[in-house]
């Protein structure tokens, strides 16, 4: 490379980081004592945890507003085409922002980033219950990884005390006694027990907590593989289909380069390793 091109490197390198940098813009009002620009940089560090390993993957603009309800990724876009995510959090409460937003921003990575319109985002979908854990394991992800994150580069110098306050919010669920697995009993025979549950009812926090816990190892040991939640919502659409086969199809569907990764999910839940076959079409 000539000395002419090398001058502007820098310059390259950073439209090219710039490219592919999360955009979240901040409704400005109802959120107590804390600024909108406080919270959008709050958000911004807490979604570039995961993003930071999605290089090739897509995701548009995000609005985030303030709910009185619970926090949510809308299925439809907003009338500019934005992905509108909501949160039901204030003041300067930055581990919660920081909890739910990453919450949310996984469903948004499911549901809405590549050629979205292809993807399944109906509740009807039976493995919904799939994708809520995956989304607790990366609420969890993300507090411990902005903890590290913060004790040494804080997005301000004064905001690198609140560090331990975010591994403390994530061990705090880890650690509580409604997300541990009862006493002597391995999580593939409590999974087992509760397949069928989870399959029906899909938000139950408790039990997608222990599932996110046995997932976030998982993740923390390989984070590339955040980019394969990307490929879940592209399983064919068939509402009769088995988890077992959602696995396989989802490992089908993705590239190759997290097959390891969802051969581990498979062994995680059945015990085994995941059989080689092909994608089950939709019974639709």
């Amino acid at each position: 490379m000539s000395f002419h091109l090398l001058k502007f490197l820098p310059f390259i390198i950073a439209l090219l980081v710039n490219v592919h940098a999360l955009e979240i813009q901040v409704d400005g009002n109802k959120w107590g004592n804390a600024s909108r620009e406080d919270i959008e940089t709050v958000l911004h560090s807490a979604g570039s945890e995961i993003w930071k390993y999605c290089p090739n993957t897509h995701i548009d603009k995000i609005w985030v507003h303030r709910r009185n309800d619970y926090p949510q990724a809308n299925h439809d876009r907003d009338s500019a085409g934005r992905i509108v995510i909501g949160l039901n959090t204030g003041d300067r409460y930055w581990a919660q922002y920081a909890y739910q937003f990453a919450h949310e921003f996984c469903h948004a990575l499911a549901g809405h980033t590549n050629d979205y319109q292809k993807k399944w985002r109906s509740l009807e979908t039976p493995h919904l219950w799939f994708e809520e854990c995956l989304c607790e394991a990366a609420s969890l992800f993300t507090l411990r990884a902005m903890g590290r994150t913060w004790a040494i580069y804080p997005p301000y110098p004064n905001w690198k005390s609140y560090a331990p306050s975010l591994k403390e919010y994530a061990q705090e669920r880890i650690k509580a006694p409604e997300h541990m697995l009862p006493p002597e009993e391995t999580f593939h025979t409590w999974f087992k027990k509760h397949e069928n549950e989870l399959r029906h009812k899909w938000k139950q926090r408790d039990k997608n907590t222990i599932v996110a816990k046995q997932l976030l190892p998982l993740f923390e040991a390989e984070p590339q593989a955040w980019e394969a939640v990307t490929y879940i919502n592209l399983v064919p659409r068939d509402p009769n289909m088995s988890f077992y086969v959602f696995l396989i199809n989802w490992k089908k569907i993705s590239k190759k380069d997290f097959h390891g990764f969802i051969d581990k999910i498979f062994v995680l839940f059945y015990n085994k390793p995941a059989p080689t076959e092909n994608i089950i079409p939709s019974a639709s």
